[in-house]
């Protein structure tokens, strides 16, 4: 018995850790194809489903985010009113960084961007950024099902797409794989241990 325990221990010691090594992402949307201008970013893009994102061309400078762009050529806006980014192929992942800009030229602008898990929000945090460049927001949130950027109506009785853009969006994805291996190791533990130990007679 004790050998099990062990074993299913180190099995989800090696799982856990393999897991967090595994897939951390540094999302750039320069290998999506050619936007037209202005294109949906696909669900499954980064192991993520997408909601009311899209990328464009920044070096071009449409909708005016070129001071937006920290790598390549594209960067993903905001086409519809506080977009979401979900888990697509597990039940969790981080969300390490993000460069945000806004686009347009009202000061201060802030980003609120909420994490969920199970529905409940997990974290809730509001930043200041700006027009002149990105700005590198440290999140840490941790195992998270979701996160949505929320971003305020300015100047305008109406919803204007394309009020920030993000970049650079660092994340570590768990391997489906990797996920079930833990997830067995674990359930195995519970049931050895719940098992009741009998002395021999």
């Amino acid at each position: 018995m004790k050998l099990a325990v062990a074993l299913c221990l180190i099995a989800l010691a090696l799982a856990l850790t393999l897991e967090a090594r595994a897939a951390t992402e540094v999302i750039t949307f320069d290998d999506l194809p050619t936007p037209l201008p202005e294109s949906p970013v696909p669900n499954g893009y980064g192991s993520l489903n997408w909601q009311g994102f899209d990328y464009v061309n920044a070096s071009g400078n449409f909708l005016n985010t070129l001071n937006g762009l920290v790598s390549g050529t594209n960067v993903a806006t905001d086409m519809l009113y506080d977009p979401i980014i979900y888990a697509a192929t597990t039940p969790t992942f981080n969300v390490n960084s993000v460069y945000v800009t806004t686009t347009l030229s009202e000061a201060p602008f802030n980003v609120e961007i909420v994490g969920y898990r199970s529905g409940t929000v997990i974290y809730d945090k509001t930043f200041a950024v700006n027009s002149s460049g990105p700005t590198l927001l440290s999140l840490n949130y941790l195992n998270v099902k979701s996160i949505q950027f929320i971003a305020p109506f300015i100047g305008y009785p109406f919803f204007t797409p394309g009020r920030f853009v993000i970049d650079n969006l660092s994340v570590t994805v768990p391997e489906p794989a990797l996920s079930a291996f833990a997830a067995f190791a674990a359930l195995a533990l519970a049931l050895i241990r719940s098992r009741p130990d009998h002395a021999p007679a």
